[in-house]
């Protein structure tokens, strides 16, 4: 289980991340710097579980994002490599089906004296 936290903890948090997102990072120590330097917060404990807040919040983007990069690239390889099997049997595959062709434009009579016939 998690940890609960206040929504006036939340709030702030999400208020001071979104009004300067490239300023908070994912050290805590930093964080808490910056919480007192962006806000009008003085009380410590409130300070430090915003602080604690923000940390945990870019942590787990930074880990979403992380993600997501992951998937993509294999799902880009998964493409590559897919493309690659499909040009190396373009040629094999024609031949199969102009044969499928032929054989369905032939009569049943032809096709079954054709079985008939000795293979030489």
């Amino acid at each position: 289980m998690g940890k609960v936290r206040i929504g006036k903890v939340k709030a702030i948090a999400v208020e001071l991340t979104e009004r300067y997102p490239n300023v908070f990072t994912t050290d805590f120590e930093t964080n808490k710097k910056l919480i007192y330097q962006y806000s009008s917060i003085r009380s410590k404990h409130l300070g430090n579980r915003v602080a604690g807040y923000i940390t945990r919040l870019l942590v787990s983007k930074k880990k979403r994002e992380e993600t997501i990069a992951a998937e993509e690239a294999e799902l880009a390889k998964m493409a590559e490599a897919k493309e690659g099997a499909t040009e190396g049997t373009t040629e094999g595959t024609t031949e199969t089906t102009s044969e499928h062709v032929a054989q369905e434009t032939r009569s049943p009579e032809e096709t079954a004296a054709e079985k008939e016939k000795p293979s030489s």
